[in-house]
């Protein structure tokens, strides 16, 4: 699982995600849960499968789309058929593994030629593996509970590590060694004209790590699966 963390002004959309991972539930790594498409201004994160987010970045990029307001259009199937791809290569390699596999969600933010504005949207997964898009108007937040209030605006920097670190404690309290999250906190904000990526604070740590799993190991891929699998 990972922290990704959204807010939403008319002149910037501001993602926050978190670097850690783990391979095999027991050894802490580290990856990027936040990709920059440099060609169109558009930022792309994302919660769930690794593989997942990084085939639809793949698939993005042979849409062609113009601007924003096309890539928001064609999402919605993009991301279907990705994960059907997806959910077969996954059940090859561990066919008892179906409870990850309905936690993926997907944001992207970027300047809209039609409102004039900058627009988020968030696409959470539904039961018959297609996504449902929804608008972020301010401020989107996950993991989330209703004792942590998130700070009104990102350039408050001490009030977003502090509820980061909340949500790291959110996945420690599941004592599931898949389920974490730690690491950096890593920020991109995006404009209508530029977008900065930067790595800021360092997170509390995971400590689930090497606790019983309710999901089965994940052996490592080869270069040649992962090859495949794109």
């Amino acid at each position: 699982m990972s922290i990704l963390n959204v807010w939403v002004t008319p002149e910037a959309v501001t993602v926050f995600v978190d670097t850690a991972t783990t391979p095999n539930g027991i050894a802490l790594a580290h990856a990027s849960k936040l990709i920059p498409l440099v060609h169109s201004n558009i930022v792309l994160a994302g919660q769930g499968h690794l593989l997942f987010l990084y085939s639809v970045f793949t698939h993005m990029q042979f849409l062609h789309a113009a601007d924003f307001d096309e890539l928001l259009h064609a999402l919605p199937e993009l991301l279907k058929l990705v994960f059907e791809k997806h959910r077969e290569f996954w059940l090859s390699r561990w066919p008892d593994d179906h409870l990850s596999l309905v936690t993926q969600s997907v944001v992207v933010a970027g300047w809209s030629p039609t409102t004039r504005g900058m627009r988020a949207w968030v696409f959470l997964q539904t039961d018959d593996g297609g996504f449902i898009g929804e608008e972020i108007a301010r401020c989107y937040y996950a993991p989330a509970d209703a004792a942590i209030q998130p700070p009104r605006h990102p350039s408050n920097r001490a009030e977003v590590l502090k509820l980061a670190n909340l949500q790291v404690g959110l996945y420690n309290a599941l004592e599931d060694r898949y389920a974490i999250a730690g690491g950096h906190l890593v920020m991109a904000e995006v404009t209508r004209d530029n977008l900065w990526v930067l790595q800021g604070d360092e997170l509390d740590p995971p400590t689930s790590l090497g606790k019983a799993a309710n999901i089965t190991d994940f052996p490592t891929l080869t270069r040649e699966e992962h090859n495949e699998h794109a």
